[in-house]
């Protein structure tokens, strides 16, 4: 099965009414997968907003899609019941992450895609794949790919590990020489798509949310273990951010005990991000 397709601007996305049953020893957690038509992980969602209704988008890599946990369990869902809780049937939450999607890939899914589901907030979640290191077979950074439209096949690897984008790499011809130490998304780059990203949102009416950094240092092989928290990206200059470094790092090393491995949480770790999320909305007066 072919859980990614090719999409010409943003790389790839997941197949829409993709489906996979439950297994526990799997990267889904213990519930069946579904992608719905829109190409996200959830519910039947029409791509039209209702009358009267409000939207948040949540957009990045395997963490906001839920790795290692079930569809019921990611923040996106849990974030979907708090709001239902303070203001039935107003807002819906899409989960539009994918696997192994950078800062540029939520830019051009935010500059070619999102504008048909008419979001009022985007929940920007990314940075962490940015830092991926090129390697022979996936040798440009994102923005080279994708203007250089060397697609040659449909991807059917199945996501697998933190270096997700992998999957690609065999429908991917090289297109540059490796460069050392490049990265997918270098620095300066990641700022241009964030600033672009809030000019997208000042020129179409949406708030736009950013998410910090965070990751756990020590041995990947024993999830929900104790270990520390550190910040990866803070985005200090940004506003407004919900802080997830603010959020983990403090805890010392029951930090540890939130995660599945170094970048992905548990449903626990899931539900204060939630909650956390639908606080900053709230200050930001969003949100009764």
């Amino acid at each position: 099965d072919s859980f990614f397709v090719r999409d010409p601007e943003v790389l790839w996305l997941q197949t829409p009414g993709y489906t996979r049953p439950a297994d526990p020893r799997g990267m889904w957690g213990s519930e069946p997968l579904s992608i719905n038509a829109l190409g996200h992980r959830g519910p039947p969602m029409d791509r039209a907003k209702p009358a009267g209704m409000k939207r948040v988008l949540v957009l990045g890599g395997s963490q906001p899609f839920g790795m290692n946990v079930g569809g019921s369990e990611t923040f996106a869902a849990v974030l979907q019941r708090l709001l239902d809780a303070r203001e039935p049937g107003h807002w819906q939450v899409l989960n539009g992450a994918v696997p192994g999607h950078s800062s540029f890939q939520v830019r051009q899914y935010v500059e070619h895609d999102a504008g048909a589901l008419e979001p009022d907030v985007v929940v920007f979640d990314a940075g962490t794949n940015d830092d991926l290191s090129l390697e022979p077979l996936y040798a440009a950074p994102d923005h080279e790919v994708q203007a250089a439209a060397l697609w040659s096949g449909e991807a059917t690897e199945v996501a697998s590990g933190s270096a997700v984008y992998r999957l690609m790499r065999r429908a991917l011809a090289p297109v540059v020489a490796l460069t050392r130490d490049s990265v997918r998304v270098p620095p300066a780059r990641r700022i241009e798509n964030i600033r672009r990203i809030q000019e997208l949102g000042a020129e179409r009416g949406f708030e736009v949310l950013f998410l910090s950094q965070v990751y756990v240092e020590g041995d990947e092989t024993r999830p929900l273990a104790p270990r520390p928290a550190r910040c990866l990206y803070r985005y200090n200059e940004l506003k407004p951010v919900a802080d997830v470094c603010g959020l983990f790092t403090p805890m010392g090393m029951k930090a540890g005990t939130f995660f599945t491995d170094a970048i992905h949480t548990s449903p626990q770790g899931h539900v204060l991000i939630a909650e956390l999320i639908l606080g900053t909305m709230q200050e930001q007066g969003w949100v009764r």
